[in-house]
């Protein structure tokens, strides 16, 4: 099932009560979308209200969503598409082929993901895409907040094994899309995975230490990378 937890009232809350599974939740502002197994075990999108206690579903059969102020954004018939939250109108893009199982998300007018393991992003105004990596190495799990992409990069890695592991030397890398600067956040032994970043700060799962914690790295500060368990 789904809950929410307010960390100001330190309230918790129950949203599904369906018996069947209800996974992988995103969160923003008063919405939240998950992915639900109540249709005879087929996945299918919901998204849920929190001021209005409205539950919509929403027909995406992507495995990984994002939601943002206007829009939901996922993938359906092989193709990018972005629900939107103001009209309740699907939007085509015309993006196709992309990984969604190696993330998708959304910032304003901005969407990034993986196509052919590299990162891109696509301007939902403009309808221009443009590739932000060209290397033939692995990058995947993309996140954006404001104009700095964040991702996991396999550049690094010579160890052959799958990305799932713990032991591939995957690193956090960020590129800015006003300096157009890619930079390294995190080169540490093992894997750096599951970046995410929100008002300057970036979180991501990091195994350097033969074990899963989260580390955490503010943008502005000194070159090096914030650990906490």
């Amino acid at each position: 099932d789904i809950y929410v937890y307010n960390l100001q009232t330190n309230e918790e809350r129950q949203i599904t009560i369906d018996p069947a599974d209800q996974k992988y939740p995103v969160i923003f502002k008063n919405f939240i979308v998950w992915k639900d197994y109540r249709n005879n075990n087929l996945p299918k999108t919901y998204l849920y209200n929190l001021d209005t206690n409205v539950e919509t579903a929403v027909n995406f059969n992507s495995l990984y969503l994002d939601i943002s102020d206007k829009y939901l954004v996922g993938v359906a018939n092989n193709k990018i598409v972005l629900y939107n939250l103001k009209t309740n109108a699907i939007e085509e893009t015309n993006v196709q082929n992309v990984q969604d199982y190696y993330g998708i998300s959304i910032f304003k007018d901005h969407l990034v993901y993986v196509l052919n393991e590299d990162i891109y992003v696509y301007n939902i105004v403009t309808k221009q895409q443009l590739q932000i990596t060209k290397d033939s190495y692995l990058q995947i799990y993309p996140d954006i907040w404001e104009d700095v992409i964040v991702w996991s990069d396999f550049r690094n890695d010579q160890s052959g094994l799958p990305p799932y592991s713990r032991k591939p030397n995957a690193d956090i890398f960020t590129f800015n899309l006003k300096s157009d600067e890619t930079r390294a956040i995190s080169l540490a032994q093992n894997r750096q995975s599951f970046p995410a970043i929100s008002n300057g700060l970036i979180v991501w799962i990091d195994s350097r230490n033969e074990r899963d914690y989260i580390a955490s790295y503010l943008l502005g500060q000194l070159d090096k990378d914030i650990d906490s368990v």
